[in-house]
């Protein structure tokens, strides 16, 4: 199914129903929170944090990638309810990123993104708006890269290199947030932090919206 320009999405959103990112059904007008209340209650607990671990970067998972969660996060994939959003930044602590911090993401695949928004610039731009940070394009994606969708977790991690990031120059000594949608196994969090350090990161901190319960004990 092709998905709709932004501008349409936009317009269209002023005469069709607000519908939950997590199962689809229709909401009562103007709610602020695109989850129903049948799956805001089954989106579990906060997932928390992760430690860094041999040379990848600590971070912070709003849920648990799972059930309504993780349709709400494939639904805004594809242009749809930005559910993912409204839940990250529900459960964002206050105090998560360091004082000083650039906020960036990890962009989307060039030929994922194509007539799509990027999932990841999205959120990064909601976390830098409620921090009141800056918001820099830090990470940048080669089409040439590997697409980790539809890998095993054993493909996910080998040769991270593969998957065609690199960063633009970081002021030295600055903290960076990462904002990525879903930490699956890590690599691709790990491998982004690696980069930034190298071009001038003091700190690398990650922010997403989901981890696989595996994950989290990496």
């Amino acid at each position: 199914m092709r998905t709709l320009p932004l501008a349409t999405r936009s317009l269209s959103g002023l005469v069709l129903p607000q519908r939950c990112g997590g199962c689809g059904d229709a909401l009562p007008p103007a709610v602020p929170d695109p989850w129903c209340v049948h799956c805001r209650d089954r989106s579990g607990p906060v997932a928390g944090g992760w430690p860094a671990g041999r040379d990848g970067c600590a971070g912070w998972a709003a849920a648990i990638y799972r059930g309504p969660v993780r349709r709400g996060i494939l639904a805004a994939k594809r242009g749809g309810p930005q559910a993912a959003t409204a839940l990250l930044l529900r459960r964002l602590p206050p105090d998560l990123a360091p004082p000083g911090s650039i906020v960036t993401w990890v962009p989307g695949h060039p030929l994922r993104t194509v007539g799509a928004p990027d999932a990841g610039r999205a959120l990064a731009t909601a976390v830098a708006v409620r921090a009141g940070l800056p918001l820099r394009p830090l990470l940048r994606r080669s089409p040439l890269g590997r697409r980790q969708a539809g890998r095993s977790d054993l493909e996910r991690c080998a040769e991270p290199h593969r998957l065609g990031l690199s960063a633009r120059p970081v002021p030295h000594g600055t903290s960076v947030v990462v904002v990525d949608d879903v930490r699956t196994t890590g690599t691709t969090l790990d491998h982004a932090a690696e980069l930034l350090r190298a071009a001038g990161a003091a700190e690398v901190v990650a922010v997403v919206v989901a981890a696989a319960p595996s994950s989290l004990d990496r």
